[in-house]
């Protein structure tokens, strides 16, 4: 991580916050499904002791369990009753969570006397599953609303938002979020242009406020200009496409809002979308999830074939096996990767030399590991600390990041998300040296897609085809 200084850091950068409000939000709602389906085969258990055998009644009672869940928590999210605003009433909204359930159930029934298969649950089972049932389901709400009160209070939940452009509109913003101190927290505003009689501290330019976006979370970035100038506006919103972070645009005038694709609303503020990050909340947990169960299964499986293959390097040539080389992280943030050795040098500094064909600084075994991507298996330590992905845009060597950017701006979007082991691009045979701007600019283009369509299905399509299409290729040398 790079400090606000620009000295390198050895803390990992984090990759967004742990706890979110859609989290916790989605939380609830997966307990309060849980909940029911836990609750009547308990209840079928302690009334007639027949939960471990396999009979119909049991199958019967867990298919009513699983269709009151589905109801209820349809019902429940109509009434808004997962929203945070809602839960952290002081009350939780305890009425409309019973009337829910029993909604719910009485929907349940319905169905069941339609079927004509209610006759085959016992009325007591029904009536103290129920009762037990919805008095769970106001107690979870109940202490979910006390927790999330006490986190809200503390602001634990709140946007950390950054604003840039100093208007009429940024006061008013201000003093609109300043209303929810719990909800919002503003940690800058940033201006190039602003007058010397700004109507509120300005902390930097747009350069500090990408700084300050490098070094610790934020959520939300707020474009609040005066005016609308072209160039000016094209240049910001150019270089804010850079971070991995939602950017919101505050009209100064109101009749724009017309022609957005999205809005947001802030405090009766209304805020068009510009950006979001590719990743947010679920996408986070499910992605990091997916890296450490496959990356920590396939360090296993590839323990023996990595000991070979250091111990063969080690008998070639002398040199370390192993060694790290700097690479841009997520966010523009340096991370140290790990690879076998293939070359007779060792090359980690600013400037290392891209491998051409028949490059003489090639080994034997490093040709070898080179074709068939061997010497990147190392790497699957970076995903296992959370520095890489399995799946994402490649990271180049610092040197050739900065002479790619130089060529193409628009390069540097690529590590709006954790850089990756294999991508998009690779298992579609982009592999191997750069050679030309044409080369560069299809790369970028598959990077972006990925960046655009990510899905675990994505992913688990781009590892399916990696051993197939992104090991092995006559471009990689």
């Amino acid at each position: 991580m790079v400090n606000i200084d620009g000295r390198l850091s050895r803390k990992r950068p984090a990759d967004g916050r742990a706890i979110t409000p859609a989290l916790l939000s989605d939380g609830l709602m997966i307990l309060d499904g849980f909940w029911i389906v836990l609750s009547a085969l308990a209840t079928k258990f302690v009334l007639y002791f027949e939960l471990a055998t396999s009979d119909a009644p049991s199958t019967r009672h867990l298919a009513v369990a699983l269709i009151t869940s589905a109801l209820t928590l349809i019902i429940f999210r109509r009434r808004r009753l997962y929203e945070i605003d809602e839960i952290v009433e002081p009350t939780g909204r305890i009425r409309e969570v019973l009337q829910g359930f029993i909604s719910a159930v009485a929907l349940t029934l319905a169905l069941g006397f339609l079927l004509k298969v209610s006759d085959s649950f016992s009325r007591i089972w029904l009536v103290t599953w129920v009762s037990i049932c919805g008095l769970g389901l106001l107690l979870i709400h109940s202490l979910s609303a006390g927790l999330l009160n006490r986190i809200d209070s503390r602001g634990m939940l709140a946007r950390r938002i950054v604003i840039y452009g100093v208007s009429g509109r940024t006061v008013e913003l201000l003093r609109r979020l300043s209303l929810a101190p719990s909800k919002y927290s503003v940690l800058g505003i940033f201006d190039d242009v602003s007058p010397g009689n700004a109507p509120c501290a300005v902390n930097g330019g747009l350069e500090d406020l990408v700084r300050l976006c490098r070094s610790q979370p934020v959520d939300e970035i707020i474009l609040s200009l005066s005016t609308l100038e072209e160039e000016r506006f094209k240049a910001v919103l150019e270089r804010l496409s850079e971070l991995p972070i939602a950017v919101r645009f505050c009209p100064p005038f109101s009749n724009i809002a017309e022609y957005a694709k999205g809005f947001v609303r802030h405090q009766g503020i209304t805020l068009i979308e510009v950006f979001d990050p590719p990743l947010r909340a679920w996408d986070l947990v499910i992605k990091r999830t997916e890296d450490i169960v496959i990356g920590a299964l396939a360090l296993i499986l590839f323990s023996i074939p990595l000991s070979l293959a250091a111990i063969a390097i080690k008998l070639e040539s002398r040199g370390p096996a192993f060694f790290r080389q700097e690479r841009q992280g997520f966010n523009g943030q340096r991370i140290r990767v790990w690879k076998l050795r293939t070359m007779k040098v060792v090359e980690t500094g600013a400037s290392i030399v891209q491998a051409t064909k028949y490059d003489p600084r090639i080994t034997r075994v490093g040709k070898f590991l080179r074709k068939t991507s061997l010497d990147e298996l190392p790497q699957l330590l970076n995903v296992l600390r959370g520095e890489m992905s399995l799946v994402g845009p490649r990271p180049y060597a610092i040197n050739h990041d900065e002479a790619f950017k130089d060529h193409l701006p628009s390069f540097i979007k690529r590590y709006k998300i954790k850089p990756g082991m294999t991508g998009w691009a690779q298992v579609n045979g982009l592999r191997g040296e750069i050679s030309s701007e044409g080369d560069l600019r299809t790369r970028l283009e598959y990077d972006l897609f990925y960046l655009e369509h990510w899905s675990i299905w994505f992913d688990l399509k781009v590892l399916g085809l990696t051993p197939l299409y992104g090991f092995v290729n006559r471009n990689a040398y």
